[in-house]
């Protein structure tokens, strides 16, 4: 069974990939280069944690809570980023139109975070 409880704990180079970590409690860590590489995050908390060069490829934070401290070079290819609480979801980013918009001032999408959003290949209008 995976450990769910990681409040306030300086985590690097943690290997989550393919882990079943829903509602695992992130709160206030910092987590360095850590791999969440398909890992099913639903729910989660993140509030006030660091991510720095953590790797969420593939993974799923459907109604994740990642109104982080900060957030630093992270990788979102194919992430599902369905209903996750963001810092301020008054200031999104990106094209709001299409449907892989995560709605997120950091992020403006699982398939092209860095964009730009103009003439990208996956565009679809939201329904």
């Amino acid at each position: 069974m995976t450990r769910k409880d990681y409040r306030n704990e300086s985590l690097v180079l943690h290997d989550f990939r393919y882990g079943e970590l829903a509602c695992a409690d992130f709160r206030e860590a910092v987590l360095f280069a850590c791999d969440f590489r398909g890992a099913h995050l639903e729910g989660a908390n993140f509030s006030e944690a660091r991510l720095v060069y953590c790797d969420f490829r593939g993974a799923s934070l459907r109604g994740a809570d990642m109104r982080v401290r900060s957030l630093r070079t992270c990788n979102w290819l194919h992430a599902n980023l369905d209903h996750v609480i963001w810092l301020d979801e008054g200031n999104p980013i990106g094209e709001q139109n299409c449907r892989f918009n995560a709605h997120s001032p950091f992020l403006r999408c699982a398939i092209n975070p860095m964009g730009p959003c103009e003439n990208c290949n996956f565009f679809e209008m939201a329904s």
